[in-house]
C-alpha cells in the first residue's frame, strides 16, 4: 500500500535521503577499497590508509561495502512506501555497517568515518516514533478484556438463603389487671350449740347441721 504524500512525515523523507546517501557512499567506498587492493601504491590506497600488512582484507571489505550500498538503495525505496520489514531491515543494515566501519577503523582506515556518521543518523531516525508509526512498528496495547465465560444452565433448584436475624420489636408495655387468687379462709372449728333436730353439736362457721342438714342460721 502506498501512502499519500500528504500523510508521509518529514522524518521518512529525511530517512529515505539518508539511505540513498549511504548507498552512494558505500558504493564509492567499495570502489576505493577495490582500487587499493589492485594498486597498493595508488592514491586510493593512501587515502584509505590501511596498512600493507592488512592489504589482503581489502577485497572482502570492498565486496561488503558494495553489498551494503545496494541494500541501502532497496531499503530506501520500501521505507518511502512505509513497509514494516524495510524498517527492520534498515535497522539490521545500519548495525552491520557500523560493525564494518568499526573494523575498518581498527585497520587504520579513515575513509570509513563518513559512512559511520551517516549510519549513526539513520539509527537515530529509525528510533523516532513517527517513523515507527508510519512503518507499522509500534504497539499500542488495548484495554484488558477478560475471556468470555460460556453460559452454563443448571437444573438444580436454587437454595433459598436463610433470612437474616432481626431483633424483635416490642410495643409499649401494657399493664395487665391483677386478679389475686382467692383462698378461702380457714376458720377454726368451734361449737355454738346443738342441733335442735338431731342434737348433734353445731360448728360456728356453718349454716346447716353437718349431721342431719337442718338449717340453724
Amino acid at each position: 500500500m502506498v501512502f499519500p504524500a500528504s500523510s508521509r512525515p518529514a522524518s521518512i523523507t529525511a530517512l529515505t535521503i539518508l539511505h540513498i546517501t549511504a548507498g552512494i557512499i558505500d558504493v564509492l567506498s567499495g570502489l576505493l577499497f577495490l582500487v587499493a587492493f589492485n594498486q597498493p601504491t595508488s592514491f586510493a590506497a593512501s587515502f584509505i590508509g590501511v596498512q600493507a600488512a592488512y592489504s589482503f582484507l581489502l577485497a572482502p571489505i570492498a565486496v561488503a561495502w558494495f553489498t551494503l550500498g545496494v541494500l541501502a538503495f532497496i531499503v530506501a525505496a520500501f521505507l518511502w512506501k512505509g513497509k514494516g520489514w524495510a524498517w527492520l531491515f534498515g535497522l539490521i543494515l545500519a548495525t552491520d555497517a557500523l560493525v564494518l566501519g568499526g573494523f575498518g577503523l581498527l585497520l587504520g582506515s579513515v575513509a570509513v568515518a563518513l559512512p559511520l556518521a551517516v549510519y549513526g543518523l539513520i539509527l537515530i531516525f529509525l528510533a523516532l516514533n513517527q517513523v515507527r508509526a508510519y512503518c507499522g512498528r509500534t504497539y499500542v496495547p488495548g484495554p484488558f478484556m477478560s475471556p468470555p465465560v460460556p453460559a452454563m444452565v443448571s437444573t438444580a433448584k436454587p437454595m433459598l438463603a436463610a433470612p437474616a436475624y432481626v431483633h424483635p420489636q416490642y410495643g409499649p408495655a401494657v399493664q395487665q389487671p391483677y386478679a389475686p387468687r382467692l383462698i378461702p379462709a380457714q376458720h377454726p372449728t368451734w361449737t355454738v350449740g346443738t342441733c335442735m333436730s338431731c342434737g348433734a353439736p353445731l360448728q360456728g362457721y356453718g349454716s346447716f347441721c353437718q349431721n342431719c342438714g337442718a338449717r340453724f342460721r
